[in-house]
């Protein structure tokens, strides 16, 4: 949109978006002030678009993060304990090995509740966004198939779809992420050393596997799954409505 000054050919300036002024545009300086309020604006939606989808993916990395973190401290258990018993009577270790792992469980307690205000907090900016990138997706390519490929036009929205359908991956890529973590998280704890724990701390570590068993899955309002799935999923009705209107339009 920024790059229309420098690409129109006719001595007739445009402005990226078409607006009502209280005065003309055909003067140098007035086009380009007015121009320069247009740039502002945009990059102020821009900037404020990256910065929620940012912040929003930001806190998925953080949930991958916390369950390599927890899974790495799992890990390192047996060898703490082990360390431990040279130092340690057995009582002393029983109760230090019981200590590290209720941290454990709350750390893993903390997760779910990190998650969980997360969602709470973007739900309805991630429904609405979806829905939004849906049509927008469905729309640019319904446009694409009714323009030039080798007008500026064209050009302008590829670039535009291809961003949204950027934006829109990243919800799914991380959401579908924060899944493979979790299911990531129950195998390798098993797979950790944990025959040399006591018989107290075998339950704990049952109890956190239990509750793995089902993973981790992002969503807005139980309707709409951050994965790729959905990502493919959407894609296919957006692909189905394109269809629809193309067809509307031919027969018109």
């Amino acid at each position: 949109m920024l790059a229309v000054p420098f690409c129109q050919t006719s001595n007739k300036l445009d402005l990226p978006f078409k607006t009502w002024l209280p005065y003309s545009i055909e003067t140098r300086w007035s086009y380009w002030l007015s121009f320069g309020h247009q740039f502002l604006g945009l990059l102020c939606c821009a900037s404020v678009s990256v910065a929620n989808d940012t912040i929003v993916t930001g806190f998925m990395m953080q949930a991958c993060a916390q369950f390599e973190i927890l899974e790495h401290r799992f890990k390192l258990l047996p060898r703490l304990v082990e360390k431990a018993k040279s130092q340690m009577t057995d009582n002393e270790v029983d109760k230090c090995e019981e200590n590290i792992l209720k941290q454990y469980v709350q750390h893993h307690n903390h997760i779910y509740e990190y998650l969980g205000n997360v969602m709470d907090i973007f739900n309805s900016i991630i429904f609405v966004q979806f829905c939004a990138s849906a049509m927008v997706i469905t729309v640019s390519v319904y446009q694409l198939s009714m323009k030039n490929p080798s007008s500026f036009d064209f050009i302008m929205v590829l670039l535009y779809l291809m961003s949204m359908l950027t934006e829109f991956f990243m919800y799914c890529w991380f959401g579908n992420e924060v899944t493979i973590k979790s299911i990531q998280f129950a195998k390798n704890i098993y797979l950790s050393d944990w025959t040399t724990l006591n018989v107290k701390s075998w339950k704990m570590m049952i109890f956190v596997i239990h509750r793995t068993s089902k993973p981790v899955i992002i969503s807005c309002y139980n309707w709409v799954f951050l994965s790729l799935d959905t990502y493919v999923q959407i894609l296919k009705l957006s692909y189905s409505a394109f269809n629809i209107l193309r067809r509307s339009a031919i027969n018109q």
